[in-house]
């Protein structure tokens, strides 16, 4: 009887640890499966994407160590933990919205991964992933990608990725073109100026004042000023434009499509052991995405 309220006193605190933290879905990434890597690799594997998930902000990671220590805490046999068939219950224990769930496997000298975000009131895959790595430094390096697909902001990921170099290219442009514009201009200025002082003259020295037109005038000839002139208001205008694009799109990203049920509920789930009833609450609350 004892165990029985020390159990649900420590389940208790878990629902108003996720009531009181924020309104983004917990979960917890379990142990991956695999026959062809290192426990050490796998540790590594399932270490690294939790990190990668909490970066995306999407949700609430419940910790590996803390993972194990309430699952040992309930009895539960940390045996197996990548079994599918126990996502309901590890997520009633850990009162987690979702698991995540995975496989590595290793052929043809190439490592093959599978995630999956399982959840665990339905049993339903909400989001997975896939790849194929030609090792195992390639896979952990891919691990952010994966995150970002499980989270569901990837295509945000994408589109701003695309923006920063579209706002790179454009800045480019809009610097390479006023360079000529006013390159192009100051030329033009100059040939205009000296025609001026030329046609104005009525006393002094007018064949000095026309040698200077002359030599305005080839100067602006060589550079081919007009040419610079005219292509550097194109760049600029092409530059700011993309800049334009490029801002648009950061201030206009992919939505987050929904996953989560928009009802708040409150569930309570029996285990029956050996020797004793587990009694696990489990709070979803409502998720504005």
């Amino acid at each position: 009887m004892k165990k029985l309220f020390l159990v649900l006193f420590v389940l208790l605190m878990n629902v108003s640890a996720v009531f009181s933290e924020s309104e983004k879905p917990v979960i917890a990434v379990m142990d991956f499966y695999s026959e062809d890597i290192s426990k050490d690799q796998i540790t590594s594997v399932t270490s690294s994407l939790s990190s990668e998930l909490l970066k995306t902000a999407q949700f609430t990671v419940i910790e590996i160590s803390r993972r194990d220590s309430l699952l040992e805490e309930m009895k539960f046999s940390l045996s197996g933990l990548a079994d599918e068939e126990n996502a309901i219950e590890i997520g009633a224990l850990l009162s987690a919205r979702a698991l995540v769930l995975g496989s590595i496997a290793e052929a043809e000298n190439s490592y093959l991964l599978s995630v999956k975000l399982v959840e665990t009131e339905t049993g339903e895959i909400l989001r997975s992933a896939e790849g194929k790595y030609s090792s195992f430094n390639s896979l952990i390096s891919s691990l952010p990608r994966t995150a970002r697909e499980l989270a569901g902001t990837e295509a945000i990921h994408k589109n701003k990725t695309a923006a920063f170099t579209l706002m790179g290219g454009g800045a480019v442009l809009t610097g390479a073109g006023t360079f000529f514009l006013v390159n192009g201009l100051l030329k033009l200025t100059a040939v205009d100026t000296a025609w001026n002082n030329y046609a104005s003259m009525t006393t002094g020295d007018i064949t000095a004042a026309y040698d200077e037109y002359l030599a305005a005038f080839g100067e602006a000839e060589d550079s081919k000023a007009n040419l610079q002139f005219i292509g550097g208001i194109s760049g600029a205008a092409v530059g700011l434009g993309l800049i334009g694009v490029s801002t648009w799109m950061l201030l206009s990203p992919p939505e987050i499509e929904n996953i989560w049920s928009e009802n708040s509920s409150l569930s309570m789930m029996f285990f029956p052991g050996a020797d004793s009833l587990t009694i696990a609450f489990r709070l979803n609350p409502r998720i504005i995405m």
